[in-house]
């Protein structure tokens, strides 16, 4: 997916490129193309290994989106003399960039804490598994311990070691 990400990425500054002389053609491009490309690529289930690099990812782009906008706003404001709105505009499209870092930040702890928190839940079911399987052994020695103190040896069978019952063979002192 990464390859395809950047792929599309430099496919996005190709055409930008080629529309270098009309901004809102740019823009309007860059947006479409965002939206189209990286975000409809990421909805399905199996393109990414975690939900949390899906969520990046959308996230990002959304920010980007966001970011687009407020450059098309800025560059149609260019004109009409209002240094006061586009200075706003700049600084919020500034504001949208440090959101989206910070988005990725958190969604990187939420995901190590999930994973941690994954992780001891199953520790602890392995434990648990093999305390059962521990204590079943120990029964199924005691079992055959009390047989064999009784002498009853062709009773003695387990399902778990496949212990098949033998006859014994005695040899008489002639």
């Amino acid at each position: 997916m990464t390859f395809l990400t950047l792929q599309s990425n430099l496919i996005i500054m190709l055409v930008l490129e080629l529309l270098r002389k009309w901004t809102i053609a740019q823009l309007s491009i860059l947006i479409t193309l965002n939206i189209m490309i990286t975000i409809v690529l990421s909805l399905p289930k199996k393109v990414f290994k975690t939900a949390a690099t899906k969520i990046i990812v959308i996230g990002t782009e959304i920010g980007f989106i966001i970011i687009s906008v407020l450059f098309l706003a800025m560059y149609l404001l260019e004109s009409s003399g209002s240094y006061q709105v586009r200075l706003g505009l700049s600084w919020t499209a500034v504001v949208v960039n440090i959101a989206i870092i910070l988005f990725h930040i958190v969604v990187r702890i939420v995901e190590f804490f999930r994973v941690r928190r994954a992780k001891k839940f199953e520790e602890q079911k392995q434990k648990q598994k093999q305390a059962q399987k521990d204590a079943l052994s120990e029964d199924s020695r005691i079992h055959l311990r009390n047989d064999r103190e009784l002498g009853n040896l062709s009773n003695v069978t387990s399902a778990s070691y496949k212990i098949q019952p033998k006859k014994l063979q005695m040899k008489m002192a002639a």
